[in-house]
Formats: structure tokens, C-alpha cells, sequence
């Protein structure tokens, strides 16, 4: 638990004037390396939390390191029964197959 800030105890929200500090203090720690994950369980808190004090706080957010996305037909041998957008839903032109 960070020492320089009294974050609240667990599902007890924060008040307005603890939002900016709240926001510094993930940021800093966030921008010094930690996931947002770590951040969370450090602090007690849900990833949604975090998440969105990181956001006011105006923190350029790291990537997943990348794609889940499957195959998209004629990329590199997958045909249209593997193929499926990056949620895993059919693309639009198989499930007219599928229907008609």
C-alpha cells in the first residue's frame, strides 16, 4: 500500500479531493513500469479503477503487445470458415451464408 497517499479502505469511494492526487500517484507509478494489473492489487482496487484514474489522469496508456485477431480469409491460407473479426464473431458475409 503506497506510504504517501490514504487510499480508502476497499469499496469505499474516493472523495473529489483525493481524485487528482489518486491520478498522480497511479500515473507516476504506472509511467515508472508497473501494469495496471500490479497497480491494482497493490492498492486493493478493481482494473476498471485504475484504468479510468489513469485516464483522468491523462496517462498515455501501454498496449497489449498485440493482436488477437484471427485470420482474415486470403492472408496466409485461412479460408472463411476460420476467419472472424478481432471480438470472434463471424464476419458479416458468412453469416449471410450460413442464413441464405
Amino acid at each position: 500500500m503506497p506510504e504517501d497517499f490514504d487510499w480508502p479502505a476497499h469499496g469505499r469511494r474516493l472523495r473529489p479531493e483525493q481524485w487528482e492526487p489518486a491520478g498522480r500517484w497511479l500515473k507516476a507509478r504506472y509511467e515508472g513500469g508497473a501494469s495496471i494489473r500490479q497497480l491494482a492489487e497493490e492498492i486493493g482496487r478493481s482494473y476498471g479503477f485504475v484504468h479510468r484514474y489513469l485516464l483522468l489522469a491523462e496517462t498515455a496508456i501501454r498496449s497489449h503487445g498485440g493482436s488477437s485477431a484471427k485470420a482474415v480469409p486470403g492472408s496466409d491460407g485461412a479460408d472463411e470458415t476460420t476467419a472472424r473479426t478481432p471480438g470472434g464473431r463471424k464476419l458479416p458475409a458468412q453469416r449471410l451464408k450460413e442464413e441464405g
